[in-house]
């Protein structure tokens, strides 16, 4: 609604774009609620796992039916509103509002730029004098979005009227806020080298896992999972169940093949080179250790417990967010703050967007993005609203430099542990290739002997010949190979999974039974046919019926 009562000018909404925005908003819930409604039908029921994937499309629902319910409550209320008086400007949304005298500001300029395929307009008014409120006055400036009934020039004219009125013959005062991008960051920065030094090292890593690997490597010179486990990959099972903490700083030094840390090089120079011009490099060290820290503990919290996740992409999104928090500090309406913002955005949308939850080689894990992100974010606005306007870098540098100390002798410590257990995962190398795997009860009765000749060290081949001998009838030989499969799932669960572990007992249980030993039979499948445990229907039915899952 646009209305004139005396000298009062009000500027309703548009509603055409935020009805828009909740048609989109409901779309996309409405998409993602019937992706996600089987594996949550089937895990109400009981018959099967939450999956991490249907974990995030519920979170990315309940976020988009956020966005929508602000949208709705907007086109209730009539917000955003615009008011323009004799003497002052005011804007009001749902969350806040601020005004400013127009003796207090300088002529509005208008930025124009770019987010993916829609251009974005902000008008902006650096404050020159004290008299404002709110947001204005926290942050120097009064910003105008197209958002209203009316196009953003014929406000700006509005306003340049009242402006004008309001300082007579002084003038209305211009602020170049090129200029003004200068007073900020570290003076005389020239070059990122905290960013190369960074990078260097991370590809130092990548070399290091070629020279140590344990046994072929991939295309793109992708190293095995065995490689990355022992050199210090993180996951859930490694590290909670088995304590070795020190996986957590380990694996945002590793990464998964030659096109993993390229982009993940690439990204990191991106927001690399103005983050660290803007903050300095204690700040910026004190922030990727943080968000590496982060992406490592939310990586093993949301992630399956068996899977292995490595990479820099925790700290890298953590940057990100960091340097879109900080890109605020920057003046309003000038190249550098809208560039920073729009690189930030063009990274962090995709990066944060929920299509798949694994990690390692060849997949994205979205945990690690979300955990750097969000701590980084953390972070990021302590030291924004900390940030002294006399100041050119944030405050507590003596607190960064104590973070970044800490971090570099715990992450040089924690390479020094991962050392010094390598040679106790340099057995993995024994383990069947995949390859090899056979994929049929033909196959695995036909080729169980050879497997086992050729590979005593892996649990499988003791399951395989196991199965093998149990379709033979010699259930006593089956036994003894079984009970050598369920110990050596165990331990190594952290590779295998729970799935692996939950089926080799199941296995064992069954052919305990048929040889008549009932006890023995329901201590190993003890908790095997609670929901979510066992995936295999068939054998959970099996056990049931056998009565092994009192």
């Amino acid at each position: 609604m646009r209305g004139i009562g005396g000298r009062d000018t009000v500027y309703g909404p548009n509603r055409g774009k935020l009805w828009s925005g909740v048609a989109v908003c409901a779309g996309f819930v409405a998409l993602v609620g019937l992706a996600s409604a089987p594996n949550l039908a089937a895990w109400v029921a009981g018959r099967a796992p939450l999956q991490g994937g249907t974990v995030w499309m519920l979170l990315s629902v309940l976020l988009f039916l956020a966005f929508g319910g602000i949208g709705l409550v907007s086109i209730a209320r009539g917000l955003p509103r615009l008011t323009l008086t004799a003497k002052s400007i005011k804007l009001e949304s749902l969350f806040r509002s601020s005004e400013a005298a127009w003796s207090s500001l300088a002529a509005f300029e208008m930025t124009s730029y770019r987010v993916r395929y829609r251009r974005v307009r902000l008008a902006t008014a650096v404050l020159v004098g004290s008299n404002a409120s709110g947001v204005a006055l926290r942050r120097k400036k009064f910003s105008i979005q197209d958002a209203f009934e009316v196009s953003l020039e014929e406000i700006l004219a509005e306003a340049g009227r009242r402006q004008a009125e309001a300082h007579g013959a002084h003038g209305v005062p211009v602020v170049d806020s090129d200029a003004a991008e200068q007073n900020f960051g570290v003076e005389g920065y020239t070059c990122p080298w905290l960013t190369f030094g960074i990078l260097g090292l991370l590809i130092v890593m990548f070399l290091a896992e070629q020279v140590f690997a344990i046994g072929s490597v991939g295309p793109l010179l992708s190293p095995s999972v065995q490689t990355l486990v022992a050199l210090g990959a993180v996951n859930h099972e490694l590290v909670v169940t088995h304590g070795e903490w020190y996986r957590l700083f380990t694996a945002p030094l590793l990464h998964g093949n030659l096109t993993h840390i390229a982009l993940n090089g690439v990204a990191f120079f991106l927001v690399g080179y103005p983050l660290e011009r803007l903050i300095g490099r204690v700040w910026f060290l004190a922030l990727f250790l943080v968000g590496a820290l982060g992406g490592s503990l939310m990586s093993i919290t949301v992630n399956p417990s068996a899977l292995t996740s490595v990479g820099a992409s925790g700290a890298i999104m953590g940057l990100f967010a960091a340097a879109l928090v900080l890109s605020f500090r920057l003046p309003s309406g000038g190249r550098a703050r809208t560039q920073l913002q729009v690189r930030t955005l063009r990274v962090l949308i995709p990066s944060l967007l929920p299509l798949t939850t694994a990690g390692g080689a060849g997949q994205v894990d979205y945990g690690a993005h979300l955990g750097g992100a969000l701590s980084c974010a953390a972070a990021a606005l302590i030291l924004f609203w900390t940030w002294r306007d006399d100041l050119r870098l944030p405050r507590f540098l003596p607190l960064a430099g104590t973070l970044a100390a800490m971090g570099v002798v715990v992450t040089l410590g924690s390479v020094a542990a991962s050392a010094a257990t390598y040679d106790k995962y340099r057995n993995l190398v024994a383990l069947i290739p995949a390859e090899q795997l056979p994929k049929t009860e033909a196959a695995i009765n036909s080729r169980a002997s050879d497997l086992l000749r050729h590979y005593p060290d892996d649990p499988r081949a003791h399951l395989f010949m196991g199965v093998a001998l149990a379709d033979q009838g010699n259930l006593s030989g089956a036994d003894y190979e079984l009970r050598l499969g369920v110990q050596g799932a165990t331990t190594l669960g952290y590779l295998f999974g729970p799935q692996f572990v939950a089926v080799a007992r199941g296995t064992l249980a069954e052919v305990l039974f048929a040889e008549g030993q009932r006890n023995e039979a329901r201590e190993a499948a003890r908790g095997l046919c609670q929901p979510g445990v066992l995936s295999d229907d068939a054998m959970r039915k099996s056990l049931a019926d056998e009565q092994l899952c009192e």
